[in-house]
């Protein structure tokens, strides 16, 4: 064995120790998030192209150029959890990840010399094995520990906005205060087709910081907003347009402080998905609700679509992004809704999908991490991902559309 050789096996062994103090030491002690738990099998792959090149192919000009290109590939993307890292990681995991980012091209570097050269044929070909190997461990991870999790939803940081709720851009609530203005867009548009007068009483059950109450009671609706949360609740008051019939409460949505049958209109718009047992919170509403009145809702459908934009996706489009907010298990399949108010006497009026519009606003919002002042929505026929519709008491709503359930 050459001295080149000795010197790749002892800088591999050495990136395997680091990758194996990170990986259990530091991964297991804070956790990561589906970015890096995907992110790092593809690290394991990319590196694994340029070794099997050299591993396998003859060390012509053609083989050569592909092997520098994906080692170029290789250095650049392991360094795509940056920005993660500088908000989790603790000085010694940042020591780490400093020294395996200098031994990864070395090796590359010495093993390309020796796959040049002729030499090292056994280590050539066992490295990308290894670190293939490696890969599939961390996938299976991925796969496993996704099972057993079964996160609680993240409700508490809502007691800590204050006026971020309005002023914010960087934190993800900005994003619920854009989808906000298309809910009531999709509520005003349900009062016109079902033509309801500014007589009727409205209640707002998961208000926020009223982004739709308010609206509503600026266009002479007599409007009541609860929330769980006394924080959401004081900044909506704060924000209430003046003269305008609206009243705030802090209030439990299972158990509603409200006399039966005092709301023409119910809204649980982005709610339902926050809660444990929606079953309940469906109960309350259609008790608080008139002989003929509608509840307007809106949440998640629980397919891979919604998981990766309203779940993961999220994440990476504002830079402040509390973890929980969303948990997939409480998103809920058109149909399941269905039964749990047809067993409320409440009957379907209508479905609407909705979803992020991919624009230039979008990827500005990915790559700046802030919601962009032209982030926008769209409503569509698929209910995929986020959806809205109403129902009507006593099986009496006036069906305006009609989608397929999802």
């Amino acid at each position: 064995m050459g001295l080149l050789e000795v010197g790749v096996v002892f800088l591999s062994l050495l990136q395997g120790g680091l990758m194996a103090i990170d990986e259990w030491v530091f991964h297991r002690r804070r956790g990561l998030s589906l970015w890096e738990l995907w992110g790092h099998p593809v690290d394991s792959f990319l590196y694994v192209l340029p070794l099997s090149v050299a591993a396998h192919a003859s060390a012509t000009s053609g083989w050569l150029a592909i092997y520098l290109l994906l080692c170029v590939v290789s250095c650049l993307v392991i360094t795509k959890d940056e920005w993660v890292h500088a908000r989790e990681c603790v000085p010694g995991e940042h020591w780490i990840h400093s020294l395996l980012f200098i031994v990864h091209p070395v090796v590359l570097w010495g093993v390309g010399t020796m796959w040049i050269q002729g030499e090292g044929t056994v280590l050539r070909r066992a490295l990308p094995v290894l670190i293939l190997a490696y890969a599939s461990y961390q996938i299976l991870r991925v796969i496993f520990s996704e099972k057993k999790k079964r996160h609680q939803v993240n409700n508490s940081f809502y007691e800590t906005l204050g006026t971020r709720w309005y002023d914010d851009d960087t934190h993800a609530i900005a994003l619920l205060r854009v989808e906000a203005r298309y809910k009531l867009t999709y509520v005003l548009d349900i009062f016109s087709k079902l033509h309801l007068s500014k007589s009727v009483r409205v209640l707002d059950i998961g208000c926020g910081a009223g982004f739709i109450s308010n609206p509503l009671a600026a266009q002479g609706y007599d409007v009541k907003g609860i929330d769980a949360s006394p924080n959401a609740v004081a900044i909506a008051r704060r924000y209430a347009p003046q003269n305008a019939r609206v009243s705030y409460e802090a209030q439990n949505a299972y158990a509603l402080q409200e006399s039966d049958g005092s709301f023409d209109v119910v809204l649980m718009l982005d709610f339902l998905e926050h809660v444990d047992h929606p079953s309940k919170a469906i109960a309350e509403a259609a008790r608080v609700l008139k002989n003929e009145g509608i509840l307007i809702f809106h949440t998640f459908n629980r397919t891979l679509w919604a998981r990766l934009l309203a779940v993961h996706g999220i994440q990476f489009v504002t830079k402040d992004c509390p973890s929980h907010i969303h948990v997939y298990h409480l998103f809920l399949k058109p149909r399941e809704l269905e039964i749990m108010a047809n067993a409320e006497e409440l009957s379907i009026g209508e479905w609407r999908g909705i979803r992020p519009k991919i624009t230039k606003a979008f990827f500005r919002s990915l790559c700046y991490r802030r919601v962009h002042p032209e982030f926008e929505f769209t409503f569509c026929a698929s209910l995929a991902v986020g959806y809205l519709g109403y129902f009507g008491k006593l099986k009496r709503a006036c069906r305006l559309d009609s989608h397929p359930l999802a």
